[in-house]
């Protein structure tokens, strides 16, 4: 689901051919927003609850995150706020992780950083769209 300039997705798929292809059919679609006002804190949370409703067991189960910005919505939720809530929020029993992706120079690497830590999920950083790809190829293997 395309919201600013974040890009976010839940992933349960049974194979890692099919998550990479859905995962890369994504990437072909992103297009960088220059001066967006990017909702990050609240769009990871929304994709976080919805991957916990949809949880499947035997499945791939994952939120990956890909922004080329930081959070800037004057009316978002706050990280303190995000961060309480995904540790409040996170169940071991059906676990959802959180990969983050920092696309660009602007991306705020650090913040992504400390979102996916929160559910055990990883980070990583691309500054072209083949490093995306290759970042997501790890992100699959990982998972």
């Amino acid at each position: 689901m395309p919201l600013g300039k974040v890009i976010v997705f839940f992933v349960a798929l049974h194979s890692r051919n099919r998550l990479r292809e859905a995962l890369l059919s994504a990437i072909n679609g992103l297009d960088p927003v220059i001066g967006g006002s990017t909702p990050l804190y609240d769009s990871v949370l929304a994709a976080f609850r919805n991957a916990q409703r949809g949880f499947a067991y035997g499945r791939f189960n994952a939120v990956v995150v890909i922004t080329d910005g930081r959070n800037e919505d004057p009316g978002s939720i706050t990280l303190t706020t995000l961060l309480d809530s995904l540790r409040l929020e996170y169940d071991g029993i059906r676990p959802v992780r959180i990969v983050t992706i920092a696309y660009g120079q602007d991306a705020d690497v650090a913040t992504l950083k400390r979102i996916a830590d929160t559910t055990g999920g990883r980070s990583y950083e691309a500054l072209t769209g083949d490093q995306v790809t290759a970042a997501l190829a790890t992100a699959i293997a990982d998972l």
